[in-house]
């Protein structure tokens, strides 16, 4: 049972898991023009793992939030070939996966880069979400950390030196790739109708967006 798996809510990372096991992976880095490179390496990892694209069976990936442009890329290959090749495609929150892989840790505080000093922001214990996905400033978020907060996410790439001056205790900034296909496996394959319909987590539109909305006002 081979998986294609894609993260690109912060970094583009591609990687097949074989069995529940991680085979290879394939770490692409950060930055738009990276995601140019992504069709000809995931050809790369088949050819290594002697595989056709027919041959897999299944392919999960990153929903964010995270990166407008990494999400944008890696959610439309992701569709592409679920849909070319009838394979089942599972999408998954970037912060439910990580939660997942720290589901020892009972007060998470899990961030994103909202951009503009404001952060996605969502709290698990024990793995389990216990708060909504939402965006708030930096500061206030920053202000409301606890003591025995554990924090974690992508945001951690943008704003570690300021969390750090809070004394919160730092995790990773990524999810594995086995964190998101172990929190894709409870969840059904998107049908036809929600495989065209998926969309990443943005929660607000992009920077440019956002600055087209404000000139109309």
């Amino acid at each position: 049972m081979w998986q294609l798996v894609l993260e690109t809510s912060s970094r583009t990372i591609v990687g097949l898991v074989k069995d529940g096991s991680l085979h290879e992976q394939l770490d692409l880095g950060i930055g738009r023009g990276q995601n140019r490179w992504l069709l000809p390496r995931l050809q790369d990892l088949l050819n290594r793992a002697g595989l056709k694209p027919k041959q897999l069976s299944g392919i999960v990936a990153s929903q964010g939030p995270g990166s407008y442009t990494g999400l944008r890329i890696g959610l439309t290959v992701a569709k592409t070939l679920a849909y070319a090749l009838d394979c089942p495609l599972k999408a998954v929150s970037t912060f439910t996966a990580i939660g997942t892989e720290l589901d020892a840790v009972e007060d998470l505080v899990v961030l994103g880069d909202a951009l503009n000093r404001t952060c996605y922001v969502q709290r698990f214990k024990y793995g389990a979400a216990v708060s909504s996905l939402e965006i708030q400033p930096l500061d206030s978020i920053i202000s409301m950390l606890k003591e025995n907060d554990v924090v974690s996410g992508p945001g951690l790439v943008v704003f570690a030196a300021e969390l750090l001056e809070a004394q919160p205790r730092i995790e990773k900034t990524a999810p594995s790739l086995l964190a998101l296909v172990n929190a894709a496996s409870t969840r059904h394959p998107l049908s036809r109708t929600d495989l065209f319909a998926l969309e990443p987590l943005y929660l607000r539109g992009s920077s440019a967006e956002e600055k087209a909305k404000s000139a109309k006002v």
